[in-house]
């Protein structure tokens, strides 16, 4: 079992697969767009990309974790103190 992890950067988007003891597997990393609407579409693909990745070695996926700069404000589904994008 393993679990997908973002880290959503103000210039770079990171994500891989990461296995119960905190080993990345397949490791893939793009630039941050510099558009709201841009950057989701990227950490779809990105999160599409190592599903497929998974399905093809038979490795279960048990859900995704994104971690953010700035802070996550979860009542308005806003990052504050980020850049512009965030």
């Amino acid at each position: 079992m393993r679990a997908i992890g973002v880290d959503l950067g103000g210039t770079k988007i990171s994500a891989a697969l990461v296995s119960t003891g905190g080993d990345l597997i397949a490791p893939r990393k793009l630039p941050t767009p510099n558009t709201a609407p841009a950057i989701i579409d990227t950490v779809i693909a990105l999160c599409r990309d190592l599903r497929d990745h998974a399905d093809h070695h038979g490795i279960s996926v048990r859900g995704v974790g994104i971690g953010t700069a700035g802070q996550v404000d979860h009542a308005r589904g806003i990052i504050t103190y980020a850049n512009h994008n965030l």
